[in-house]
């Protein structure tokens, strides 16, 4: 795992992203002092009331009661804020450059070569609309959002894409949530995937480095009885049903699975086969009077932990090491008594040993040192890419 550990973090080179990290440095030293007023008044015009509302929830806690505008209706839609925004050189502002054709929102701005940077943020696909309503001092307000289906980002210096995002979302009340998104700088990608279903959920994540997958995961989460909202409901109302029904629910939660995959190379794999069940036997076990810290009733735990899960550290198909709990002990030296507490270790299957973890990393102390000496000198190799960066963190060390 060293080994794989090292050649991960050997795949990274600095002059990759060196680019990309110079025009974020450039911009930010050229418009750092640019007046920002114009982009500020046209936002806050339009939304007045939702930017002073922290103010007035704020003021009501402290015991005062100002009196809130009229209208408490706010609306956000691409159509609505398609928005052209340039840095004016000469005046070091940013002037309104009308509409955008396309009902995006554009931000142009010449790097220090005078080459002309965009960045763009718009949607495609099928509108839909949100809506969130909730009551503060008395008075109604609501939020909505028209959302298209898919959400662009692109931060472009000339023709010369330098970071994306694309957003897909997709929202039904009492039914599913799903979110998935990819993204990128220079040569570094990421994807996230999140899907909630009204009988489980699931996560999703990789990471790339050009076109080479160095770390993916997907996590399956244990099937969990949900309550439907009513529309009538407050949200305070709809969670405080699930502290109500807290027992009845958690004995119902089902099995989970996850599997961390490190380069091809390494993959961590669990699976909880029933959770809730697990929680009975422990509820019962402590109904019975069992004391947890005797050493039945500490071995008593670990064995329902470990029946319940399987897990495994596995290079290629060859399974290495596992995690178990077991029962560890310790005498009072004063009262001559004896305590017992589950605890897990890492059991390895080739020649059955058996380590607490802080005894492995003690044990492989030089290994674990060199491998975080190697990520140390990573961060701070991309720290200093930036010069912004290196003034204000200078070194990091782990």
């Amino acid at each position: 795992m060293m080994n794989i550990a090292s050649g991960l973090i050997g795949k990274f080179h600095t002059e990759d992203q060196k680019a990309a990290v110079k025009l974020a440095d450039d911009m930010y030293d050229k418009y750092k002092e640019y007046d920002f007023e114009g982009i500020g008044n046209y936002f806050d015009t339009r939304y007045d009331e939702l930017f002073r509302l922290p103010q007035y929830v704020c003021a009501v806690a402290e015991g005062g009661n100002p009196v809130p505008a009229m209208n408490h209706a706010y609306t956000f839609s691409f159509a609505g804020e398609s928005v052209i925004w340039e840095a004016d050189e000469v005046n070091r502002t940013w002037v309104n450059k009308g509409k955008a054709s396309d009902n995006s929102i554009i931000m142009r701005a010449k790097d220090k070569n005078g080459t002309m940077c965009e960045a763009k943020f718009w949607g495609e696909g099928t509108e839909k609309t949100y809506s969130y309503t909730w009551t503060e001092g008395g008075e109604s307000h609501t939020a909505t959002g028209v959302l298209p289906a898919i959400l662009h980002f692109t931060l472009k210096q000339g023709s010369t894409v330098i970071m994306s995002a694309d957003l897909q979302q997709d929202l039904q009340k009492n039914n599913h949530a799903t979110f998935n998104l990819a993204a990128s700088v220079a040569n570094l990608r990421w994807t996230t995937d999140i899907n909630i279903r009204s009988t489980n959920a699931s996560l999703g994540f990789a990471f790339y480095y050009g076109s080479e997958s160095l770390l993916s995961a997907l996590i399956n989460l244990p099937s969990y009885k949900l309550i439907d909202k009513q529309d009538s409901q407050s949200y305070e109302d709809w969670i405080e049903q699930y502290e109500e029904r807290y027992e009845e629910l958690i004995r119902q939660i089902g099995g989970a699975d996850a599997v961390i995959d490190i380069n091809g190379k390494a993959q961590i794999k669990a699976v909880v086969s029933n959770a809730g069940q697990a929680y009975n036997s422990i509820m019962s076990m402590q109904n019975q009077g069992v004391d947890p810290e005797s050493q039945q009733g500490a071995q008593q735990y670990c064995n329902i932990i470990n029946n319940a899960q399987s897990n495994g550290v596995y290079i290629g198909n060859a399974k290495q090491a596992e995690v178990r709990v077991i029962a560890m002990s310790e005498t009072d030296s004063y009262y001559g008594e004896s305590y017992y507490w589950p605890e897990p270790v890492l059991y390895f299957s080739a020649d059955g040993t058996t380590y607490a973890f802080e005894q492995y990393f003690e044990q492989n102390r030089q290994p674990f040192t060199d491998l975080k000496n190697s990520a140390e000198n990573l961060v701070n190799a991309y720290i200093h890419l930036s010069s912004w960066l290196s003034q204000e963190v200078g070194e990091v060390h782990f």
